[in-house]
């Protein structure tokens, strides 16, 4: 039986990984190539059609994309952990990160100080920031300080996942850097790039398979089979 080559229609899903908060936790944007229609059929993200155009007076070609996206905070250690942060949930994230969040590092309401022995420690009350997504699902926010096994500290902030059973404990530098890419990484640009580079030949580049049912004579997937088993679980489930 005859190869199918792998075409630009056969990708469900593209993502780019933009920070390790830990050894487990992750953040990833997502791109959906897919999209289920009231009927609850599949269908392309992409879709051309061949109409004739009365203006032009002639037969044209018109392409429509659906972009779909979202962040994905996950634990690849277990792969129920994760939380999906949507287009729509960006203003109330950006928000508490800013006026709740922040304070606690920076300027008056700063919540760190030094004790009498030179040790970093919190002082006063906070109240700990928990964000609300869909079906109970949250992200919640804590000022820690961290001791370091040399004998240093930092400050920093444990980030609790879904439930109160997951989290990620890290520094500041690592919370600088996730405020700076919710603050200003433009959800859709990034993901019109991502469109246009898997849109792009060639196909099946570092190719493996991680459950999918495939013909024993196809051989796109032989050298992947035979390299390590990745814990990917059902991460193309995850929204």
């Amino acid at each position: 039986m005859a190869i199918q080559p792998i075409t630009f229609l056969d990708y469900s899903r593209i993502s780019d990984t933009y920070m390790q908060f830990d050894k487990n936790f992750r953040l990833s944007l997502v791109v959906s190539m897919n999209y289920k229609n009231s009927q609850g059929k599949v269908g392309s993200s992409f879709n051309e059609y061949f109409y004739y155009n009365d203006y032009y007076n002639k037969n044209m070609i018109s392409c429509k994309r659906f972009i779909d996206c979202w962040y994905l905070i996950e634990d690849v250690a277990n792969n129920s952990t994760y939380v999906s942060i949507y287009p729509k949930d960006m203003y109330i994230m950006q928000k508490a990160l800013t006026e709740l969040v922040l304070p606690w590092f920076f300027g008056d309401k700063r919540i760190f100080k030094l004790d009498n022995n030179g040790r970093l420690v919190l002082r006063g009350k906070y109240t700990p920031v928990e964000i609300p997504f869909n079906d109970n699902i949250f992200l919640r926010f804590e000022p820690l300080v961290l001791d370091y096994e040399n004998g240093t500290c930092k400050e920093g902030t444990r980030m609790t996942v879904g439930s109160n059973n997951f989290y990620s404990d890290y520094n500041i530098n690592k919370f600088l850097e996730f405020y700076y890419i919710i603050m200003n990484n433009d959800m859709y640009a990034s993901a019109q790039c991502m469109i246009n580079y898997i849109k792009t030949a060639p196909y099946g580049l570092n190719l493996r398979n991680v459950g999918a049912v495939v013909d024993p004579a196809d051989d796109r997937f032989e050298r992947n089979d035979k390299s390590d088993k990745n814990n990917i679980g059902n991460f193309f489930n995850k929204k």
